[in-house]
């Protein structure tokens, strides 16, 4: 009578789930580091969607003739700062006033001057 042989199975079982362990702790590492960045990449288009925003309402208002608060505009749009420069229309824009809106967070103001948000346009006033 033939005995049955005995392999050494329990040894691979622990290998294959030692295996499917590891797989899934990396794939569970990969999806974390994921939505990290998801999460950081979203944070930073909102506050430069905001930034444009208030640069459009700022702009918006000089055409409108409203004159600049800049305790207004801190008051609305809290944690960002407005630079408003104003330049000549030249060519064919003689006679208008380009003016450009330059919006940065309020703790970058001075040591990172790259704004979040620039918007420009020519508007038809008096020289200021």
């Amino acid at each position: 009578m033939l005995k049955p042989r005995f392999h050494s199975r329990p040894a691979v079982l622990l290998l294959e789930a030692l295996v499917a362990i590891s797989l899934i702790i990396l794939l569970t590492g990969t999806m974390a580091w994921a939505l990290a960045e998801y999460s950081t990449h979203s944070q930073i288009i909102r506050t430069r969607a905001r930034a444009a925003a208030a640069a459009e309402c700022v702009l918006n208002e000089i055409r409108a003739g409203i004159p600049e608060d800049a305790a207004a505009f801190r008051e609305r749009f809290a944690g960002l700062t407005a630079d408003v420069q104003r330049a000549p229309g030249d060519g064919d824009w003689v006679g208008m006033t380009l003016v450009t809106v330059r919006v940065a967070a309020a703790s970058d103001a001075q040591a990172n001057p790259k704004p979040l948000a620039e918007l420009s346009g020519y508007i038809a006033e008096a020289s200021k």
